[in-house]
């Protein structure tokens, strides 16, 4: 593959026509495959023990003790088993004969 950069000014005058607007899009949500769902309990030596689906445990257990005004090394965060994410699943040269 090749990127290459040019001059925006010089595209411009050359171009035949150049249209400028103001474009918008709707939001729009992906829709998660895996359930959007956690289990939390509290041990028996205070810990918050949450097992979640997820790719981002740290990032979660941030969360999860800022929400909960308590430190980080008070949370642990089990993940899940979870499916492959998308890009994998379908870019990957080995899977390009799967769905």
């Amino acid at each position: 593959m090749h990127h290459a950069t040019g001059g925006i000014d010089k595209a411009f005058s050359e171009s035949a026509l150049v249209i400028e607007r103001d474009y918008s899009t709707p939001f729009i949500d992906h829709g998660f495959l895996e359930p959007e769902s956690a289990v939390a309990v509290v041990s028996e030596d205070g810990k918050i023990v949450v097992w979640t689906c997820t790719q981002f445990p740290f990032e979660v257990r941030t969360q999860i003790a800022a929400c909960l005004g308590v430190s980080e090394d008070r949370v642990r965060v089990i993940t899940t088993p979870l499916e492959e994410p998308l890009e994998v699943r379908y870019l990957s040269p080995s899977r390009s004969s799967q769905p």
